[in-house]
């Protein structure tokens, strides 16, 4: 908290309209977020079959038309076929997206940010706090980005809740002890 006092042992909050849950944990060693968002594993598996017949697709429904034009009998057995190798794709996709129905969870240590369980990919990044000097996000986009001294910039999906990634990145910023570059800025402009 602002006031000197220490901040909550945990903050939960979700609402109706948000899209994920989030738990914020902060005690004297680490600072830890937790991120659940119901139906990211569903939402993978679909994307992951769309990028599997996206062409494809268009290519069977020529096969199909033209069956249908030259015999229409075996349309009968297409469309089933069809369907059926969607969907197996789709179960094979949504068993190998198992790890998307654990949380994401970010913690902040004195030595380190470590974020598990992004959408992207199944290892941790793990990013140095040596030269770390801004977590912050931008207006057009749901993106955290974490700012490091002679590093590249990071930029990190957790949600796609543009309120939400503000209010996980304000927390981090607090939690590592940083200022908001955006408000320094404008204390700058007015001194």
């Amino acid at each position: 908290m602002d006031n000197g006092a220490p901040a909550p042992a945990h903050l939960s909050y979700a609402t109706r309209e948000m899209q994920s849950r989030v738990l914020f944990t902060r005690d004297a060693e680490r600072a830890s977020v937790v991120i659940h968002r119901p139906g990211r594993r569903a939402n993978a598996a679909a994307k992951c079959v769309a990028e599997l017949f996206g062409e494809t697709f268009v290519y069977i429904l020529a096969v199909g038309a033209f069956i249908a034009w030259a015999a229409p009998v075996w349309l009968l057995a297409l469309i089933p076929g069809a369907g059926s190798l969607y969907a197996v794709t789709f179960a094979l996709a949504w068993l190998w997206m198992a790890r998307l129905d654990r949380p994401i969870v970010i913690e902040l240590t004195a030595t380190e940010l470590s974020i598990a369980n992004l959408d992207e990919g199944a290892r941790a990044k793990r990013l140095s706090r040596d030269g770390l000097y801004a977590i912050y996000t931008v207006s057009h986009s749901p993106l955290i980005w974490i700012r490091r001294h002679g590093k590249e910039m990071e930029g990190i999906l957790v949600t796609p809740d543009r309120t939400e990634a503000e209010r996980i990145a304000e927390f981090l910023r607090k939690a590592a002890g940083l200022v908001d570059p955006f408000q320094s800025a404008v204390a700058e402009m007015y001194k």
